[in-house]
């Protein structure tokens, strides 16, 4: 009883009680304690709910951690290239709880969609100033001034 952290009275009333509940014996009364086939089945059931219970914790979780629901891209044309496809399929097999959305946009409207939380980040070409040899790696990425 001290796995259960229990003593036998409340339990065998916990037993009693749920055998009651169900109409059928759960607890073999023979020399030793067992399994009937009613309480097979109900622990069977019992160890699904438990499961259900794990996966719906974890599914809010990710959900408070932002990794479900919509994400909204924005991406202006140019800088579009092999690297995004690949990370929003790479993405979608790791967190498939979360709706990826790619819209487009131009260099001068993808700040302000950002900041007024239109997409949740924008993917654009490196700025003109950016010498011609880093533009090909260089991605600019725009977040709302609450998360700089």
């Amino acid at each position: 009883m001290a796995r259960l952290h229990t003593s036998q009275p409340p339990l065998s009333q916990a037993v009693l009680t749920l055998e009651r509940e169900l109409g059928a014996t759960v607890a073999s009364q023979q020399r030793a304690c067992g399994l009937t086939q009613a309480s097979d089945v109900l622990l069977r059931h019992c160890r699904h709910l438990v499961q259900d219970a794990d996966r719906a914790r974890a599914a809010a979780q990710r959900a408070r951690d932002g990794f479900s629901g919509p994400f909204i891209i924005g991406a202006v044309a140019s800088a579009f290239t092999d690297v995004p496809p690949t990370a929003l399929r790479e993405n979608g097999a790791i967190h498939p709880e979360v709706d990826l959305r790619l819209i487009e946009v131009d260099t001068e409207t993808a700040s302000r969609a950002v900041q007024d939380r239109a997409i949740d980040i924008a993917w654009s070409a490196a700025p003109p100033t950016t010498p011609a040899s880093a533009r090909r790696r260089c991605v600019m990425i725009g977040l709302p001034r609450c998360c700089r």
